[in-house]
């Protein structure tokens, strides 16, 4: 019954029912909106293309009513007439595709659009150049007065070299009378003022500008004003050519009296500068870093490098080509370089140290641009002469004390053995003042044995020969023990010793002879300087591979600036308030040595009246090292024969 739909030029598909199910679609159809036959049966849903207007068939469906729906885009830049017939429960819908006409039409309204543009642009160019017109013609009636109103003097000839026009500032700058001359006299009036010109005399000046057209440029000449003050006009010149021809020559007079007492004062200034510059002392140079020139040199850098005063000013010394090339063009310029000691010889062939100073200027306009490199140099000759002389001082004192210590301790041992052994043979007989004598010999070669011990230990570490034999140990235990021990030495004075820790135990990699030596140390010092009736407290904090030991002491505490050579070799602080220091100043040196030996840090704080704290920093403390000694005995770490030692100068 569809057939007769089929012959229709336009699209056609009949739907049934309010759920649309689809009935019929023509060829027509099936052409404009590429479907097949497979669709039918199904519901418009499934027919993407009408969704959009899905809701317009319902609606005409619930009202009963017919509809027509122009130039609606079902596809893309694709327009469709619908036509939707309702009739019963039968929906024909007839498409009928407009695109060629909407197309025209919009290539019409924008052909339309573009015209009416251009007309609008064609009135407003019009008026434009109308303006313009009216502008010239101004400019025509005005250009007269502004020229006699500018501050430059303004000389114009025509091609002939005839006088054309002269501005009012012109005649103030060189006289009423320069209308009266052609080109030729007017460089015969410039012959009577002295001038400055680039080596020229004015005859050769009058050549090139007249046969050559060779324009003139800052030609400056000077004369005497009303009040005998010296007077600068700059003349320049250029010519106004059509077709290779010389129509008009312009010449300009610039008054630069101010710009030219400026350029004299600024070049008095910098001979004096430079006077200044060669009178210092201190080797000066400044390098322009974009072609390495030197941009200043004094006298005294010069001496320094063995430059003559006509070298060729480009920088060639290798030392600072490598400064450059390393530090500068790595675009590390925000920092002073320093480059000490520097050897460099004398004209007499005897070497001399300097410390050379690299400071980079960056350019004001770009930031991270280097413009210059500034270099001073010192020269540290006599400093490290004298520290060579004190090094040497030094060696020597330090070979004094180690002969001294190998040659004490021999008799030392001989007679600590020989106390030890009167006291086991001779037992019986040694009666209470003998045991009183024999304890202060004792005593005392405990004292001797502890300082040669020090003394020992601080030279190797200093000449790098102290070795460290690490072992794996637990540092809360074997500090508690040390506290443990150390007590009894507290308690006989009167002094609570107190061991905190925030984890129970810690398994490290250190030498375990020096760290017991370390907190035994702090420990006896700590002893020394606290009053009776008060308390030490040592704390361990562990966290993660960080380990951290405290000793705090409520003792008499240290004056700030003693804190800065709390760690040198022999200072002992002295305090008013006790008379029980005692020692030979090395204990707290050697303790840092044996701190920094082990990678960690030393940091003291302190109070007067209210304590010191010392806080030692072992940071990624691991127990993997390759020198691990594990399980091992040593003798030299018996804690009891260390405390006897360590504690043996406390009374």
């Amino acid at each position: 019954m569809y057939q007769l739909y089929d012959d229709i030029p336009f699209g056609v598909i009949i739907f049934q029912g309010k759920h649309l199910h689809i009935q019929y679609i023509n060829y027509n159809f099936v052409n404009m909106f590429d479907v097949d036959s497979e669709f039918i049966g199904r519901d418009i849903d499934d027919l993407k293309i009408f969704r959009q207007i899905k809701g317009t068939i319902e609606n005409c469906i619930n009202f009963g009513i017919n509809k027509k729906l122009k130039q609606v885009e079902i596809l893309i830049n694709r327009y469709f007439d619908i036509m939707i017939n309702i009739k019963n429960d039968i929906i024909t819908i007839f498409v009928y595709e407009v695109s060629q006409y909407v197309n025209m039409q919009n290539e019409l309204k924008h052909s339309n659009e573009n015209f009416l543009c251009m007309c609008s642009e064609l009135k407003t160019k019009c008026d434009i150049l109308q303006t313009l017109r009216n502008r010239e013609n101004d400019c025509f009636i005005h250009l007269k007065n502004v020229l006699n109103n500018i501050s430059e003097g303004i000389i114009v000839y025509d091609e002939f070299g005839k006088f054309y026009f002269c501005n009012k500032a012109s005649m103030c700058l060189i006289g009423d009378d320069v209308k009266k001359f052609d080109v030729r006299g007017f460089f015969n009036k410039l012959g009577c003022y002295d001038f400055e010109y680039r080596g020229k005399n004015l005859l050769q000046l009058y050549y090139d500008f007249k046969y050559k057209n060779r324009p003139i440029r800052e030609f400056i000449i000077k004369l005497k004003d009303n009040n005998n003050n010296n007077r600068y006009i700059e003349l320049n010149s250029s010519s106004i050519i059509n077709e290779n021809c010389v129509v008009n020559t312009i010449i300009t007079l610039k008054d630069i009296t101010s710009i030219k007492s400026k350029g004299i004062k600024l070049q008095e200034q910098r001979e004096f500068i430079n006077d200044v510059v060669n009178t210092i002392d201190v080797p000066i140079a400044v390098i322009e870093y974009d072609n390495l020139n030197y941009k200043l040199a004094n006298s005294k850098y010069k001496d320094m490098m063995f430059l003559n005063n006509n070298f060729n000013n480009s920088v060639t010394e290798p030392f600072i080509l490598d400064v450059i090339h390393n530090i500068f063009n790595k675009g590390i310029h925000k920092k002073e370089h320093v480059l000490a000691p520097y050897v460099i010889k004398d004209k007499n062939g005897n070497e001399r140290y300097y410390k050379i100073k690299f400071t980079g200027k960056v350019n004001e306009k770009s930031i991270n641009k280097l413009n210059k490199i500034f270099i001073h140099a010192t020269d540290i000759t006599e400093e490290i002469v004298h520290n060579k002389e004190l090094q040497n001082i030094s060696k020597m004192k330090d070979e004094f004390f180690n002969m001294i210590s190998h040659e004490l301790r021999t008799p030392l041992t001989i007679i600590n053995s020989s106390v030890q052994l009167a006291r086991d043979i001779y037992k019986e007989e040694i009666t209470r003042n003998i045991e009183r004598v024999l304890l202060r010999v004792d005593q005392n070669c405990r004292r001797l044995l502890k300082l040669i011990n020090n003394i020992l230990d601080i030279s190797k570490a200093e000449a790098g020969f102290l070795q460290l034999q690490y072992s794996d140990f637990d540092i809360v235990v074997v500090t508690e023990n040390i506290v443990s021990s150390v007590s009894i030495y507290a308690k006989s004075r009167g002094i609570q010793l107190i061991f905190d820790t925030n984890k129970e135990e810690k398994l490290v990699a250190l030498d375990k002879d020096k760290y017991e030596k370390i907190i035994l140390n702090l420990l006896s010092n700590a002893i020394k300087f606290t009053p009776k009736g008060r308390k030490i407290y040592v704390t361990t904090l562990i966290e993660n591979n960080k380990v951290q030991i405290k000793v705090k002491d409520q003792g008499i505490g240290i004056e700030k600036e003693d804190l800065k050579t709390i760690f040198n070799r022999f200072i002992q602080i002295r305090n008013n308030t006790t008379n029980c220091v005692q020692g030979t100043g090395l204990g707290l040196a050697l303790v840092k040595n044996l701190v920094e030996l082990m990678e960690g840090n030393i940091k003291v704080n302190s109070k007067i009246n209210e304590g010191t704290e010392f806080t030692i920093t072992f940071d990624n403390l691991k127990n993997n090292n390759n020198n691990l000694i594990k399980g091992s005995f040593d003798l030299n770490s018996d804690i009891k024969n260390k405390l006897v030692l360590e504690f043996s100068d406390i009374k």
